[in-house]
């Protein structure tokens, strides 16, 4: 691996590839403009998912169970993860686990399910091969995370101690902004009086709320509410940073009051 000094960013011989010269490769690199790193990048990307995209599900499910069963384990029952003072790492307090990933899922999935675990196993020994070759320096390690589509089961490296009452990859920035790139939002929400029956707004409001937490400071949204007539967040698309997020937020709770006509064509 080699440091550039001037940026602090890291190349490795196996994200730039093998096969050609690696540091011919690396040099070039330092002239590419952001279009063509993230091309590298994403190639790299592609090579390592790969695996478990060739693992269909009937592949999965002809595993069994017993071998399925080692590699990872249960976020809500970690017994080896321990803390682990490392100069300069990410670790803090966190009890881990360098030797496994740990598995979370919501109440409504089950970890005995053999497509589940097989995953685990597949996508935790992937990132245990990533780890041996492209982490030398506690400095340079991070987390590494995977969420299942399917079923929201989250998979992290190190195994970690943590066991939250309700946690959905799918609904988290990270997961959100890689699925679906950087986009333009507009919720366009009823508040007319039928929506006070069977809480309707409330759940109208929440559902606002959980699409707004998937955003990054790379999407730009709105809100829009209406009855008789409509009323906006604002005039214009806005950055979701972390404060405009807490603002739209605010507005949801607090404009998302049922009363009134309905009027579509206002909206």
């Amino acid at each position: 691996d080699i440091k550039q000094a001037e940026s602090e960013l890291y190349y490795s011989y196996n994200t730039c590839g093998a096969s050609e010269d690696a540091f011919a490769k690396w040099s070039r690199s330092g002239g590419l403009e952001a279009e063509d790193l993230v091309e590298v990048v994403e190639a790299y990307l592609v090579t390592e998912i790969k695996p478990l995209a060739e693992k269909t599900l009937d592949d999965l499910v002809s595993l069994s169970s017993a071998a399925c069963s080692d590699g990872w384990v249960n976020s809500c029952s970690c017994s080896t993860c321990q803390e682990r003072q490392e100069a300069g790492s990410e670790w803090g307090t966190n009890e881990i686990d360098l030797g496994l990933t740990s598995v979370t899922v919501s109440a409504a999935n089950d970890l005995s399910s053999q497509e589940l675990s097989c995953s685990a196993k597949i996508v935790g020994r992937k990132y245990r091969s990533i780890v041996k070759s492209e982490y030398e320096d506690p400095s340079r390690v991070a987390y590494l995370y995977f969420g299942k589509q399917d079923d929201g089961g989250f998979f992290q490296w190190p195994a970690v101690d943590w066991c939250p009452s309700a946690y959905d990859p799918r609904f988290r920035p990270w997961y959100a902004s890689a699925v679906s790139g950087p986009k333009d939002v507009v919720l366009v929400i009823d508040k007319s009086g039928s929506m006070a029956t069977d809480s309707r707004m409330q759940r109208a409001n929440d559902a606002a709320a959980a699409v707004l937490q998937t955003l990054t400071p790379n999407d730009h949204a709105a809100v829009i509410f209406f009855d008789d007539v409509t009323e906006v967040s604002s005039t214009t698309l806005e950055a979701m940073t972390e404060a405009n997020t807490a603002r739209l937020q605010s507005y949801v709770e607090s404009t998302g009051r049922p009363g009134g006509g309905t009027n579509f064509e206002a909206a």
